[in-house]
């Protein structure tokens, strides 16, 4: 877990020292910004409850980011942004592999864990297939493609993710909400999209959602918005740092 922070930490800073090329202050962003106008991915702002928890995650989630990271190696016009990306994704790769490694080995080391992967996979899942954001046909903004930052659509790149956490959630067991149609040869999800997820209960409403009230939802993010960027503004390390 410690490995994968710190991978995760240098991948900021990649990220930073490109944007300092258009000229903008890291120091400023980081550290002088209002932490209320910081947002993520609701789902890495949730407390990890245990170690099943967190492989899972890196199991289908550190394989959904690789894709959108993937796209930029192989496809941006901007040349330092895809050799940054090169080592990013190497590391990427690393964090799903270990994660489904474990994933696998908790599967089958007791009824007790295989439960708790299983519980953690019914939350999680349908994090990666909505990690894309809005379908194609509602995307309104479609500049990082006319201009050749990326190549993959929001479609694209969701239906990459889901053939391969399909695969492997088959081959270890897993069950997930999604079939293969076998007149496309497609992977299908089963659930509703878009979902609102219940922050509290930490489950999904599992009713299909307008996408606007969807994206004010995932604006709002999860549980630990604004806390942990006001701690990392001060520079508040150890144990405490963790601390939900």
């Amino acid at each position: 877990m410690a490995g994968s922070i710190q991978d995760e930490v240098g991948h900021a800073h990649q990220q930073g020292m490109l944007w300092e090329r258009f000229g903008f202050s890291m120091q400023e962003q980081s550290f002088e910004v209002d932490p209320n106008s910081y947002w993520s991915l609701p789902i890495m702002e949730f407390p990890i409850s245990n170690y099943v928890e967190f492989v899972v995650a890196q199991a289908f989630l550190d394989r959904a980011g690789r894709f959108t990271t993937w796209d930029i190696e192989l496809h941006c016009s901007f040349a330092p942004y895809r050799r940054t990306l090169r080592k990013v994704n190497f590391e990427e790769a690393f964090h799903f592999r270990h994660g489904a490694m474990w994933t696998e080995y908790f599967m089958s080391f007791s009824e007790e864990t295989k439960q708790m992967v299983n519980d953690a996979v019914k939350w999680i899942f349908p994090w990666g297939y909505h990690w894309y954001g809005r379908p194609d046909h509602l995307k309104g903004h479609p500049d990082q493609l006319t201009y050749g930052i990326r190549k993959w659509t929001n479609d694209t790149m969701r239906g990459k993710w889901l053939k391969s956490a399909c695969l492997f959630a088959q081959r270890v067991g897993l069950e997930v909400p999604a079939h293969f149609n076998d007149e496309t040869q497609e992977w299908v999800f089963d659930e509703p999209f878009p979902m609102l997820f219940d922050r509290d209960k930490k489950e999904w409403i599992r009713e299909e959602s307008d996408w606007d009230t969807f994206i004010n939802e995932f604006k709002i993010g999860g549980p630990m918005r604004p806390a942990v960027y006001e701690r990392l503004q001060r520079e508040e390390w150890g144990s405490f740092l963790w601390q939900s």
